[in-house]
């Protein structure tokens, strides 16, 4: 068992792999709003809502994408999340964490209400506490901004507390808060990108992960 006593997660990407459910959500935002049937496969998943939308539709005004936004949460929120699941292993890695005392939590780009359900269809109500991207009403939170407001409002000792994710903007995140890092090549990201971005450990598989967390000697 690792001496990390608290660690926060990166939510799609790192837990849980969504893509499936956000594509076909935001293909068909797309279609509404715009008129535009876009092949999903060109989606990039991860970075926040608003960047992906003006990633795929170059030149996009503000108030389209505005309204593609509403429109997908819309969407997103009644689909049942059924092509949405755990990584393996993820499921039974929470489960031994908790069960062995450690405080875990979740920083994500993903907005609280879609973030508690997914949580609770997959059975994975494992968290202490999680920071979501609308947690302030009226401010759009970023990820450094989140972590910084877990370890404040937790009381997290900084030397105990590692950041897991899938992207450079997880690994920068943490890095900026003063914590030790975990960039995983599952999810997303593009490995170059996280590399790059200096983590202190580098997983390619969820299995090496679990070897950290659980398997490591004190």
């Amino acid at each position: 068992m690792s001496n990390f006593e608290n660690i926060i997660f990166d939510f799609d990407g790192t837990l849980v792999d969504s893509q499936a459910d956000i594509k076909d959500s935001l293909k068909a935002a797309i279609y509404k709003i715009k008129g535009v049937n876009i092949d999903s496969s060109s989606f990039k998943i991860g970075p926040p809502l608003e960047e992906m939308i003006k990633t795929i539709l170059i030149n996009i005004s503000q108030d389209e994408t505005n309204k593609i936004v509403n429109s997908f949460r819309a969407i997103y929120n009644e689909s049942g999340f059924n092509k949405t699941f755990c990584y393996r292993g993820i499921e039974n890695l929470l489960k031994t964490l908790k069960e062995t005392n450690k405080r875990i939590y979740i920083a994500t780009n993903k907005p609280e209400n879609l973030t508690k359900k997914i949580i609770k269809k997959l059975n994975i109500d494992f968290f202490d506490d999680i920071c979501t991207v609308d947690k302030i009403e009226g401010v759009f939170l970023l990820k450094k901004e989140m972590i910084s407001l877990l370890i404040k409002k937790n009381k997290l000792n900084r030397k105990t507390t590692l950041m897991i994710g899938d992207s450079a903007s997880d690994v920068r995140s943490g890095r900026e808060n003063d914590i030790t890092t975990i960039g995983v090549g599952y999810g997303y990201g593009i490995r170059e990108e996280i590399i790059k971005a200096i983590p202190d450990f580098y997983f390619d598989t969820t299995q090496q992960l679990i070897d950290f967390l659980i398997h490591q000697p004190n």
